[in-house]
């Protein structure tokens, strides 16, 4: 009777665990782990099979948490776990970015007498590159060399990666380097791994040269090996090596995408080729990769550079057909090319449409708007902008300052144009004695405060030649009643 028995529950855990096998590939984790309570409700105990296919499930699944804890329950239910199950829960972790688990899971299989092999090590060290744990991830590395296990591919790519996410590309070349001396032919992954290292710290050169290692090395590059190096090139200023490599990822058969028009566009930028950008901008509108706002705050920023105000607003209100929300950078390249082209009515309205979007200007946005009016004479809508600059705590710029006391060149207009503070400054020097000691904040309440009160007050003070009543000014004001004269 009790061979019988045995017989049964055999037959009846083969078919528990193929059930469970048949969930772990539609990867539905929680119906697997609902099976396994199922079993031991009718008391079909879970064999080392049964959990390392649920642990398995939750791998798939990136749930760490029922991983490990399936990986804790075969202790109590006195099922021994294997490298395998060890191996499930590591991965486990890995997908979910619990590094500090995955290692701890590493270094507990040695209490079960368990051995690790390359596969627990990888997924240990491809944890910590997840996390950016360079450090982690070279000990690991080590590790293996200790216990005489051969790193692999895999081994070598994830901790190359582990050193881009850190920013050391050097240790990135030198991890690269080592790899023929353990066998080992660079894959891919490890020469992506080492240019994004590269070209992320501005290192276009050995960018570069990494890409022509590539047919060495018999390895096809993908496009994120061309994203790497166009990004390169774009960081260090090399906009034609930047178009050279786009058009030859398109000769090569492969699909150029956002990341890497966006970085040709911004080579160009960066280089003051505008005409070029809008022509690299106009190629990838003709092409089936959609543009996306860091693609036009490019454009916007080469055609503000060049002061070409039209163009801008041109780009701006494409990227608004396209329903993308302009960004502060966008707004901001828009604002500062209508402040170069002497556009201070279409800077004010930018600003403004701006603001209705709930978007909050920073101080390029400010200055360059009150710049735009200031240098034009519009003396209403700069000193407005000045005190809203002052509530938020923001420092104007020195050129705002210039046009503001009429030191700088756009000032210089007819005297009837002139605000009462700027008639002031130009006959009686007001910014060299609000200026001397770097007191520009207080020289800027001064501009706030006589447009709301009267001249003859200032002029007073400064006949007494009362310099700290003059810094006091403001504060005068606000506690008097004096009316605008």
């Amino acid at each position: 009777m009790d061979l019988l028995r045995q017989s049964f529950l055999e037959a009846s855990l083969v078919s528990w665990n193929s059930a469970m096998n048949a969930y772990e590939k539609a990867e539905k984790w929680e119906d697997a782990l609902v099976q396994v309570e199922k079993m031991r409700a009718l008391r079909v105990e879970p064999d080392v099979i049964t959990l390392n296919t649920a642990i398995s499930s939750c791998e798939k699944g990136a749930c760490w948490e029922a991983g490990l804890a399936l990986l804790g329950s075969m202790a109590e239910s006195d099922v021994v776990p294997d490298v395998i199950s060890f191996n499930a829960a590591i991965s486990a972790c890995e997908k979910c970015g619990q590094w500090q688990e995955g290692v701890a899971v590493l270094s507990s299989m040695a209490s079960y007498r368990l051995t690790s092999d390359v596969i627990s090590f990888n997924a240990a060290i491809s944890a910590c590159e997840k996390a950016a744990r360079w450090q982690e991830a070279l000990q690991l590395l080590d590790a293996m060399a200790v216990t005489e296990l051969h790193p692999d591919v895999v081994s070598f790519g994830a901790a190359i990666s582990a050193l881009e996410k850190g920013g050391h590309w050097r240790m990135a070349l030198e991890l690269l380097a080592r790899m023929p001396e353990f066998g080992i032919l660079p894959n891919i992954f490890a020469f992506n791994s080492a240019m994004s290292a590269c070209a992320v710290q501005v290192q276009w050169q050995q960018t570069l040269r990494l890409f022509a290692q590539l047919p060495i090395n018999s390895v096809q590059p993908q496009g994120i090996t061309y994203n790497a190096a166009i990004t390169a090139c774009e960081k260090g200023g090399q906009w034609q090596r930047a178009l050279l490599l786009l058009a030859e990822e398109g000769s090569a058969g492969l699909q150029r995408d956002v990341v890497a028009y966006n970085a040709a566009i911004s080579s160009c930028e960066k280089c003051g080729q505008w005409h070029v950008a809008l022509a690299v901008l106009a190629k990838m509108l003709a092409s089936t990769v959609a543009p996306d706002v860091i693609t036009y705050a490019a454009a916007i920023s080469a055609c503000e550079n060049a002061e070409q105000w039209e163009e801008a607003l041109v780009l701006l209100e494409q990227l608004q057909s396209f329903r993308l929300s302009a960004n502060l950078i966008t707004y901001s390249a828009a604002i500062s090319a209508c402040e170069k082209g002497v556009k201070w009515q279409l800077a004010l309205a930018l600003f403004h449409q701006m603001r209705s979007q709930r978007l909050l200007p920073d101080l390029i946005v400010f200055n360059a708007t009150i710049l735009s009016c200031a240098s034009a004479g519009i003396w209403q809508p700069t000193l407005a902008l000045l005190t809203e600059l002052r509530r938020q705590m923001l420092p104007p710029g020195v050129q705002c300052f210039s046009a503001i006391t009429g030191e700088s060149d756009g000032a210089k207009c007819p005297a009837s144009s002139l605000c009462p503070l700027q008639q002031a400054c130009l006959q009686n020097n007001l910014s060299g004695a609000c200026t001397k000691g770097r007191q520009m904040a207080r020289a800027c309440d001064v501009a706030v405060a006589v447009e709301q009160t009267s001249l003859r007050l200032l002029r007073g003070v400064w006949a007494q030649k009362n310099w700290n009543g003059m810094h006091r000014l403001p504060s005068l004001i606000r506690s008097s009643q004096v009316t605008v004269s």
